[in-house]
């Protein structure tokens, strides 16, 4: 549960990994002491991973594939947390491609100088369509001025109040951020475990050796047996 909420929201709270870190810190300690000192001593038994083997069939243990499902599922997450839901990508939009940093002839200003208004769009209070909406109280500001525009955040036509291009061009560039996203973890995920394998290869190689010893014993075991069934039956 802890793995899960620290990999799939972590866009959302990236300080969880470090506060999960802290926390198992302390509870390793704590059940070491009270493994060591206040319970009885555990009974060690070996096994090949952390699951159950031969429970799924290209797997090495059911709770391999569920860390696995999970990692999967928190590069989606966050890639939608990143593309869909916050301003990244509607800032970059319009830092290249809207605002007076965008042909690259404007100095001395800020490339993010009338974002705010150009993420507004402005809706007439007077259109039939919208006056039906608002209280005549609502239409009169407090220092007595009538209301004649109203602008709300979305990329809308002034005129017809239809979707603008702007806004099917961020929505494309929020999918192909995701997609991006998601192909470039992953893709850097395997890599990672490709170096860094389950089982490193000494404990492998250690396994092999512990294994080949015991069959050599076990084979000279047999072969002393065989050689006193033989005898015994000559005598």
């Amino acid at each position: 549960i802890q793995f899960s909420f620290t990999t799939i929201f972590v866009a959302a709270f990236p300080l969880a990994p470090f506060l999960a870190l802290v926390n198992n810190i302390f509870e390793i300690r704590l059940d070491a002491i009270k493994m060591v000192s206040l319970e009885r001593r555990l009974v060690p038994k070996k096994t090949n991973n952390i699951g159950k083997p031969g429970v799924w069939k290209y797997a090495g243990g059911v709770w391999t594939n569920v860390l696995e499902a999970i990692g999967v599922l928190a590069v989606i997450a966050n890639g939608l947390v990143i593309g869909i839901s916050s301003d990244f990508i509607p800032r970059l939009v319009y830092l290249y491609r809207y605002g007076p940093c965008a042909n690259g002839t404007v100095t001395g200003i800020s490339c993010m100088t009338g974002y705010i208004n150009n993420t507004l769009s402005t809706v007439r209070v007077n259109d039939e369509g919208v006056k039906n909406d608002f209280s005549a109280n609502q239409l009169i500001t407090h220092n007595g001025f009538n209301v004649t525009h109203c602008s709300y955040k979305d990329y809308r036509d002034d005129e017809d109040y239809s979707l603008t291009s702007q806004f099917w061009l961020i929505l494309a560039v929020r999918f192909a951020f995701v997609i991006l996203f998601e192909h470039v973890v992953v893709i850097c995920k395997f890599i990672v475990a490709w170096f860094v394998p389950d089982c490193p290869i000494q404990v492998k190689n250690y396994r092999l050796a512990d294994k080949l010893k015991r069959l050599k014993e076990e084979l000279s075991l047999f072969k002393e047996r065989s050689e006193r069934w033989g005898r015994s039956t000559e005598v």
